[in-house]
């Protein structure tokens, strides 16, 4: 096999696809298949429950397996999510209190397992008419058992930091689930280090069997600075005053990431500098808490300090808006786990960021990347770095620079992307010297 920096040679497509198992609304699902069909790769995206498009503007083709099952099928599959429900729930029942440990302040989201488990059923199957080069699981309490019951076939599976440090732990047979999952694939890739120990002690997956990174790249060309009349065209779309020192929740507008401790500093901060403004992020599912938000600064009189959003947008008005942030907020309450996509994507657009202090963020600081800390929870905190950030406006430019400096040094994504197919090729070619994948082209 040809080792030379050329991925389309080393999975072509027309020795078959390479499937993508996930979520089909991600951003990070999508973002994967187009980083991948831009290196030549016949990247799909499979699912087994999604009612929106089937084919991504980049091309990408959203396979949805009970659109293709006959009822018969589909009644296999209901059948098997009642039957694991039936299992499940004395479990949800005995071990309610650990339930509520693991999943902390997030209460917008209950996981269970038996949809999952039906859902894997119905991936497999595809799975085996597809023949894909290799899958790739993306999310593993959802999406792992999918990735792992695939037989015949170089399987990849990425932790996204709530499946294993939540979802997993809310019961044992939760747990013993994931613990398949990543045990029963070829590799799995954790986003840094600290996760990769973390998969190998809690879950016991071996070193030997994880890579770190390589399934996300930060798109520079899309998130960066806007110009000063790009940032008046933008500010003018919203109705901004492009003089305002732009402030930006970018996580969605969940308690469990932070979103009512960074409203609550918001407000705080608005009453002191009126001339500030501030962009939060709603996202699916989040319309609740949006609209509570919004009857509260209604009843303040700071509303037109706001521009909240409801629902999903796109990525494209999400760098927009990232462009002209001048501060970025990071607030999550739980454990987070790399690639930091929306905190790295912010930076590169030039935003002095504000994080709550966690580990894995600790650790980009020794490498040089600069944020202003946070305690987990604390206001006070928030509303402290809010003012240092908007009375310095040399601190947020010099901070800007050293993360620019720190991207340029760690965060080159497409460098990783190939390191990694590398290694899958290499798994790849030991499938087809076993016999087990032999090649597909007919």
């Amino acid at each position: 096999m040809n080792f030379a920096d050329d991925p389309a040679a080393w999975f072509p497509p027309e020795r078959g696809p390479v499937a993508i198992i996930g979520n089909a609304g991600s951003i990070f699902t999508r973002h994967l298949a187009a980083l991948w069909r831009s290196m030549g790769l016949d990247a799909r995206l499979v699912t087994a429950r999604w009612h929106g498009e089937s084919v991504l503007t980049d091309g990408t083709p959203i396979v949805v397996t009970s659109a293709a099952e006959n009822s018969r099928r589909r009644g296999t599959d209901q059948w098997i999510e009642r039957a694991a429900s039936l299992i499940e729930s004395p479990f949800l029942a005995v071990q309610a209190a650990r339930f509520q440990r693991a999943m902390g302040s997030e209460t917008s989201y209950r996981p269970h397992l038996s949809p999952s488990l039906a859902d894997a059923v119905s991936i497999a199957g595809e799975m085996r008419r597809m023949r894909p080069q290799f899958v790739c699981g993306q999310e593993v309490f959802a999406y792992g058992l999918a990735t792992a019951f695939t037989t015949n076939v170089p399987r990849l599976l990425m932790p996204w930091g709530g499946d294993v440090y939540m979802y997993a732990e809310t019961t044992t047979l939760a747990f013993a689930a994931v613990r398949h999952a990543l045990n029963r694939v070829d590799l799995v890739v954790p986003g840094s280090p600290m996760a990769r120990d973390y998969l190998h002690e809690r879950f016991g997956v071996p070193l030997e069997r994880m890579h770190c990174g390589g399934l996300w790249a930060l798109d520079r060309k899309r998130f960066q600075r806007a110009s000063e009349n790009g940032r008046a065209d933008i500010c003018r779309a919203y109705g901004i005053d492009p003089s305002a020192v732009i402030v930006m929740n970018i996580r969605r507008f969940f308690p469990a990431w932070g979103s009512d401790l960074a409203l609550t500093a918001f407000q705080r901060f608005a009453r002191e500098h009126p001339r500030a403004h501030f962009v939060m992020l709603g996202g699916s599912g989040t319309e609740s808490f949006v609209m509570a938000a919004r009857e509260a600064l209604t009843r303040e009189g700071t509303s037109k300090q706001f521009t909240l959003f409801d629902g999903d947008i796109a990525l494209d008005e999400c760098a927009r808006l990232m462009s002209v942030a001048d501060i970025a907020v990071s607030l999550m309450r739980e454990r987070d786990m790399r690639p930091f996509a929306s905190i790295l994507e912010v930076v590169s657009c030039g935003a002095a960021p504000i994080l709550g202090d966690q580990p894995e963020y600790r650790a980009m600081e020794n490498q040089g990347f600069r944020t202003a800390f946070c305690s987990p929870g604390n206001g006070d905190d928030v509303l402290r770095a809010l003012r240092r950030y908007a009375d310095q406006e040399t601190l947020r430019e010099s901070t800007a620079a050293d993360n620019r400096r720190y991207l340029d040094l760690h965060e080159d994504g497409h460098a990783q992307a190939l390191e990694l197919l590398r290694t899958v090729r290499r798994i790849c070619d030991g499938y087809e010297a076993r016999g087990l994948r032999p090649p597909s082209a007919e």
